[in-house]
């Protein structure tokens, strides 16, 4: 089976505690208040409308290997997972309330998109790139045993800034 099929065929994941599921619209206050926290990286809404927009262009215009991640029936953030079939990878991305930091669950999410990754989807390759001043999300990807395999120096500009991007992978 194509690695796309099974993606398809796995749009609801569990784990122990969390529920990665299709986004709702209902959705879009959450996403919000996470693109307005400081120290967030990956989200750049600034009203409701941009929210909505950002679902409609991204989360669920195309939905394939997004998934809204909920505890206990409340969003708490977001994982993606960008397949590259036709050479046997993908490249994983979250970001989750700062509420729920430090609880491992962007970890328990990340954990189940790799699962998903190697398992079903017999990729060979997990990665997930970040912004190098981000040590939090270099802590997750070390967490799913990822290790570092290089860095784009001076990358993009961000604020005025500069950014290097950290890649981390793991093979099977």
């Amino acid at each position: 089976m194509s690695p796309k099929i099974a993606l398809l065929q796995n749009q609801m994941l569990t784990t122990d505690r969390l529920v990665l599921r299709p986004f709702l619209v209902a959705d879009a206050p959450e996403l919000l208040k996470i693109a307005q926290e400081p120290a967030n990286t990956a989200l750049k809404y600034k009203n409701i409308d941009d929210a909505l927009l950002g679902l409609a262009d991204y989360w669920m215009g195309k939905p394939l290997g997004k998934y809204a991640v909920t505890l206990a029936g409340q969003f708490i953030g977001a994982v993606e997972l960008h397949l590259d079939a036709a050479n046997l990878k993908a490249e994983i991305g979250y970001v989750f309330n700062q509420d729920y930091w430090h609880h491992g669950h962007a970890t328990e999410a990340a954990q189940a998109l790799c699962d998903l990754c190697f398992d079903q989807l017999q990729l060979r390759r997990v990665e997930g790139m970040f912004d190098a001043r981000n040590q939090r999300s270099q802590h997750v990807l070390q967490r799913l045993g990822m290790v570092e395999e290089g860095r784009i120096v001076n990358d993009f500009i961000e604020d005025g800034v500069f950014v290097t991007t950290v890649i981390m992978a793991k093979t099977r």
